[in-house]
């Protein structure tokens, strides 16, 4: 250690010592970095796993929308030998399971939207439009439920009209 003595006038003004930290400031500095980083660490793994619930939930979504608008682009009562020729009504009761979800053409989709289960329901509804005098549409309600992991479920409904004849 250094001392520095300043002296004015034959009188001590200012005695001063320079050194660095302690030990025990060391490890007070340390212990007050960990609990601010320890408490920082449950708000990091809480927004990872709401990120990975969204990218979940995304895909999950996107795998029964692409379902829906294949259904809705079918013929409304045709019926067909296999997936490629249904009809709308031919969906009633599809599922796809983990490891086996594929589009119309079989085609497996990619492994990350293999965790996922699709079923379908469709339904005789009408709907009443208030907006065109209270007339009654006649339809199909397609439903279609995706199951992932962790119990998460999305569901998806379309009502699709009954075409109209001339």
């Amino acid at each position: 250690m250094q001392r520095h003595t300043d002296h004015f006038d034959n009188q001590l003004l200012i005695t001063t010592q320079k050194r660095g930290l302690s030990i025990l400031e060391c490890l007070i500095a340390t212990m007050i970095l960990s609990i601010v980083v320890l408490s920082l660490a449950p708000v990091l793994s809480a927004g990872r796993s709401n990120l990975e619930y969204g990218e979940m939930s995304i895909r999950g979504i996107r795998i029964g929308e692409h379902l829906l608008e294949e259904i809705h682009v079918r013929d409304y009562s045709a019926i067909g030998s296999t997936r490629k020729d249904w009809g709308l009504d031919d969906y009633h009761g599809f599922s796809d399971t983990p490891g086996a979800v594929t589009d119309f053409a079989g085609t497996l989709y990619d492994m990350k939207d293999q965790i996922f289960t699709r079923s379908v329901a469709v339904n005789s509804d009408s709907v009443v439009l208030p907006e065109l005098g209270g007339i009654t549409v006649d339809g199909k309600r397609v439903t279609i439920t995706i199951n992932g992991p962790h119990d998460n479920e999305w569901v998806l409904t379309k009502f699709i009209r009954e075409p109209h004849t001339p």
